[in-house]
């Protein structure tokens, strides 16, 4: 599994809590010994995000495929030269923070087993029957997964809702209410360019999704 952080700005990290039974994602973390998270790329402007993920695929190619992207990457290297950022080596600190982290990355919080909650997120489909979504993966910042490394598996739910809800876009959060159950799920992402595979801590049935509204 790829090891950078999810390169996106809309996050629902810090959301108010409106209800009683409203989770926030940092509750699915463990509360004792966990450490601060850093996104090196958090600030990043959309044409930045899209460099990155641009710089990332080609490292992760091999010829003759990395050729493809060759002019691309050089062009993104000098993009962020002209703003003063050391693209390069700051991806590697963030693998460092990444690795640091893999032995508390799928640590859950027991407190939560079993017990009914309302999350708000974004979806990564799964199974869908044309636009209507039965089982998908809530992350807590938009577009995670696609074309870039996942979330910690503790900041991740698999979700199955078999009624199902109409996707309207990896941008679009919604509010899932259900009970939470610790499982450790593999599950394959589809993409343009092949799949990849994440690993998510909890699970949840769904009892309602729904559009979110704070």
């Amino acid at each position: 599994m790829r090891s950078l952080v999810t390169l996106v700005s809309l996050s629902l990290l810090f959301m108010v809590q409106a209800h009683a039974n409203d989770w926030q994602w940092q509750d699915l973390s463990p509360i004792i010994d966990t450490p601060t998270y850093q996104n090196k790329f958090a600030s990043f402007t959309p044409t930045q995000r899209y460099d990155l993920m641009t710089i990332v695929d080609y490292q992760n190619k091999h010829e003759p495929e990395r050729a493809e992207l060759e002019t691309s990457y050089r062009e993104a290297l000098i993009r962020f030269a002209k703003n003063g950022i050391n693209i390069l080596a700051l991806i590697e600190e963030q693998k460092q923070i990444d690795a640091d982290h893999s032995d508390w990355n799928m640590n859950i919080n027991p407190k939560l087993i079993g017990k009914k909650g309302r999350l708000p997120g974004f979806i990564v489909p799964l199974e869908f029957d044309e636009l209507i979504v039965t089982e998908f993966i809530l992350v807590p910042t938009a577009g995670a997964c696609i074309h870039t490394p996942p979330p910690p598996g503790n900041q991740m739910v698999l979700v199955s809702y078999p009624q199902g809800i109409e996707f309207r876009g990896l941008y679009s959060p919604v509010w899932v209410d259900g009970t939470l159950m610790e499982q450790s799920t593999a599950s394959s992402i589809e993409l343009s360019d092949g799949n990849t595979e994440v690993i998510s801590a909890y699970t949840m049935t769904a009892d309602n999704v729904t559009v979110y509204e704070q």
